[in-house]
């Protein structure tokens, strides 16, 4: 009869540990899942941020495209300003050139008139 309770004392502090174990275990892979849910959620993120990472790349890319071409188009406006400036100062100088061959032209002219009125 004592070894018949001894047994069942003993059932009942194994059934305690086997519930304990079990919820242990119960638990344990309730974490494991929740960390697994995380993890694919992680992951999740990460691809959606490689996407989004690799549509920053090519927009940035087009961006830098287009500004070298405007920069470009910007460089040959000012090539062609300089241009415009240089044949003003080269009309300018040509007139000013005619102009004092012409102020010359009037002025030897009228030395010669005065030279042929003081001859008469």
């Amino acid at each position: 009869r004592e070894q018949i309770d001894n047994l069942r004392r003993e059932r009942v502090v194994f059934d305690g540990i086997y519930k304990k174990l079990e919820k242990e275990l119960h638990e344990k892979k309730k974490q494991m899942a929740e960390i697994i849910e995380k993890s694919n959620l992680y992951y999740e993120d990460r691809d959606a941020s490689g996407v989004e990472l690799k549509h920053l790349r090519g927009a940035a890319e087009k961006d830098i495209q287009q500004y070298e071409r405007h920069f470009e188009e910007l460089e040959l406006m000012l090539e062609a300003n300089k241009n415009v400036e240089n044949s003003i100062k080269a009309m300018r100088t040509t007139s000013k050139q005619t102009k004092n061959e012409d102020d010359d032209t009037i002025r030897k002219k009228k030395q010669l008139k005065a030279t042929q009125e003081l001859d008469q």
